[in-house]
């Protein structure tokens, strides 16, 4: 029982991470109907970037909000001067430039920190904790409680304010949007800014479990967006779902078969959702454009 639950609490935090990157690639395409593969790459500025404060002697919540906001401005950099440009292109032309994008920023960040994998401090020492026999790093404390953060942000934002509900009409109905005065693609520009925030805070909270690289992004992307898809695409809390699914069944996988069989077992997880539930756990449709 206390291996059962080690290994589940290990997924839950594996999986808050994946969730982070999942939820940047369901509000990119909610808004903008384009999936970004990109997404991951995110999650590697952000944690380099904060590494890079922190061996400079920035205190942990600076460098963290110095880090999100970088990563925010490369997310605004694109929405606006590559994705606003591309807005009529077509499908197969937005799936590759997302595809060349990851490959442009993962160029870039090794010509910015190098190859080398870099260890970055945990936020709490190297403290645990012992539940039921199981031991859980407090580090997984502030991966999980970031998605409980973003989550409930994001449901603020999109809920509660004139600004989300404006969001939140525009991806539903671009036509009617633009009638009443509202350029939808002005907030698929906003959706960019903040998928590139999330998944930076979730790089930031998840590089002291690793040693943070310039290669990370494409494993983060990839689960990511298998969570995306497993919880369902086009839901916010479908994809938050998904990812920690993912995060407990690729752990389960690990602990019980073999970590040589994780990356097997998930994307086999994935295949069985696409075939008999092809919408995600709590997605609605994918009949929008990817």
């Amino acid at each position: 029982m206390a291996t059962l639950l080690q290994l589940v609490l290990a997924g839950i935090g594996m999986g808050s991470v994946y969730a982070l990157v999942a939820i940047g690639f369901s509000l990119i395409y909610k808004v903008t109907g384009v999936i970004n593969f990109a997404q991951g790459e995110f999650a590697m500025i952000g944690s380099m970037s904060f590494w890079l404060l922190q061996s400079h002697g920035i205190p942990l919540v600076p460098a963290l909000v110095v880090a999100v906001a970088i990563a925010a401005a490369v997310g605004a950099a694109i929405g606006r001067f590559v994705m606003y440009p591309a807005a009529q292109a077509s499908v197969l032309t937005l799936i590759f430039i997302t595809l060349g994008l990851d490959t442009a920023l993962r160029g870039l960040g090794t010509l910015v920190w190098g190859v080398n994998p870099v260890a970055v401090q945990a936020f709490s020492g190297n403290g645990v904790l012992h539940v039921l026999g199981a031991v859980v790093p407090t580090q997984n404390l502030w991966i999980f409680g970031a998605v409980v953060i973003v989550a409930a942000l994001l449901y603020f934002l999109l809920e509660r304010t004139y600004f989300g509900q404006g969001m939140t009409a525009a991806m539903d109905n671009p036509t009617a949007a633009r009638l009443y005065g509202m350029n939808p693609l002005r907030f698929g520009l906003y959706a960019w800014v903040l998928a590139a925030a999330i998944g930076a805070f979730g790089g930031v909270v998840f590089a002291p479990m690793t040693m943070a690289n310039t290669n990370m992004g494409l494993e983060l992307g990839l689960y990511g967006f298998v969570g995306a898809i497993l919880g369902g695409l086009d839901s916010l809390p479908g994809a938050a779902v998904g990812g920690i699914a993912l995060g407990i069944v690729t752990s389960l996988s690990a602990g019980y078969i073999s970590s040589d069989w994780a990356d097997g077992v998930a994307f086999a997880v994935l295949l069985i959702m696409l075939l008999v539930r092809p919408q995600g756990i709590l997605g609605t449709s994918l009949n929008r454009r990817v």
